[in-house]
This record gives C-alpha cells, structure tokens and sequence, in this order.
C-alpha cells in the first residue's frame, strides 16, 4: 500500500499489521465498528465454481474484483481482461498481480472471460435484489449529493490516479465557479481508490478553492461532519495534507435504486 498516516497515532503507515493495526500504536486503523453484512466481493467469491484450468481460475478472480467495483458495464470488463491477460495493459496498476502467467491465449481469455462475466453479473443482480436498505455507497451517495450543495464539489472514481483525478477535479471547479456558483472546494476518490474499496476502506482527497491549511482543514471537517451524519465511519488526523479514510462495506448498485 502507498504511505498513509494512522488517524489515532500519525505514524506514516507503508503496511499493516494482519490484524489491521497500526504497526507504530497498535490501535485499529479505523474504528472499531465493523459492518456485519458481506460485501460484494467477498459474496462474489461464494460458492464459485471450481476452475477447470489456471487460465479460468485467473481470470475469474480479477473480473470478481471489477464486477465488485460496481462501475464498468460487461463490455468494458471483458475488454479490460482482454488487455490483462493478453496485452499485460492494466487499467490500474494493482490489477497486474491478477495476471500469474506469462501467456495468455487471446480466444481463450474473450470465451472465458464473456462467459463468467455473465455469470457475474446475473449473481450480482440476485444478491442487489434481497438489499433492503441504504447501502453504506447509497449513503456515500447522498453525502457528495449533500457536499455538492454546499459547495464542495464532490465526485466519484474519477479517472486514474491522484495526479489525474485532481487535474480534471480542478477543470470541473473552474467550469463551476464560471458558471457563476460559489465553490468551497472538492472532494474525490480516483479509479486506484475504488480498486481498493471493495476490499473495504475508501480513501478520499479533499482541497479547497483558496490556498491555506485553514482553509483546507475546513473543507476536510466539513467532509467528515457529513460522513459521520449520515452514519459512515470515517477517520482523519485534521491535518491538510492526510486523507480521508471509510471503513464500508462496498455495495454498489448496478440495477436498482437506493430505496
């Protein structure tokens, strides 16, 4: 994982214990609340088939992860695994480690990967149908609905990395304030982030329309008042330069709507 700071003691965090404590305090990373339900793709991973080959059993765990992401049409999937396992072109870098052999054949991947995103897919829609409330992303939903109203503009997996996600953040906070609305700030998670969230934890970068730490440190309070009233967990020292991190259980809705 990339250096993170741990909320309750600063250390700069480069892993985690496997208890998912802080190397330097000992202390949970998050808070200690932890969801009772099952994610995505922890309830993806149930009850799959065995693999018949290690072609399958490869490719089936990288498109668990992209259907879990809630995002990418079936389309898209495929076409990532295909770039994957037979071009090595990862869309996010941590998709590589999916990717086990040198070789990959290019029918092979499209045939397997057409038939188990299908798979997928009608599996995901059963288990959307029996969520009877709020999701903690329905709830993540509606707070960046909430922030956008108070000027904080707030967006979803933005493209890539921090580096990209915080150029068009900025493209979009220009065209904003030119269209005459007042802007506090931003806030977002990139691609790279979503790859992670399923697995748990989301983190989210936030700045302010005006230079200053004060100013900064105002938008990152306001995020969290807003998190925490909607009844996310989240965690942060009050310092500018540190993240956001939820601790969530990732359920995207691909085919309904938040009741």
């Amino acid at each position: 994982m990339t250096s993170e700071s741990c909320p309750r003691c600063g250390f700069a965090i480069r892993h985690r214990r496997k208890d998912g404590r802080c190397v330097s305090c000992g202390k949970n990373l998050l808070p200690d609340s932890v969801p009772k339900v099952l994610s995505t793709l922890v309830a993806l991973k149930q009850d799959s088939p065995a693999a018949a080959s290690q072609v399958e059993k490869d490719v089936r765990a990288f498109l668990i992860q992209k259907v879990a992401e809630g995002f990418h049409d079936d389309r898209a999937i495929i076409d990532q695994a295909v770039a994957l396992f037979v071009g090595e072109e990862a869309h996010i870098p941590s998709y590589l480690s999916f990717r086990l052999e040198p070789e990959y054949a290019k029918k092979e991947v499209s045939r397997v990967a057409k038939r188990i995103t299908a798979e997928l897919l009608q599996k995901y829609r059963r288990m959307e149908s029996q969520w009877g409330g709020p999701t903690d992303c329905d709830l993540l939903d509606l707070v960046f609905e909430e922030l956008n109203r108070h000027g904080i503009i707030a967006r979803q997996n933005l493209p890539c990395c921090n580096t990209c996600a915080l150029a068009e953040i900025k493209i979009q906070m220009e065209a904003t304030i030119l269209s005459g609305k007042v802007v506090r700030g931003f806030v977002f998670y990139h691609e790279q982030d979503t790859g992670q969230a399923p697995h748990g934890e989301l983190f989210l970068s936030f700045g302010a329309a005006e230079d200053g730490k004060e100013e900064t440190v105002g938008v990152g309070q306001k995020i969290v008042e807003e998190l925490t009233r909607a009844g996310l967990k989240a965690a942060w020292n009050n310092k500018a330069d540190e993240r956001i991190v939820l601790l969530l259980t990732w359920r995207k809705r691909r085919f309904s709507q938040c009741p």
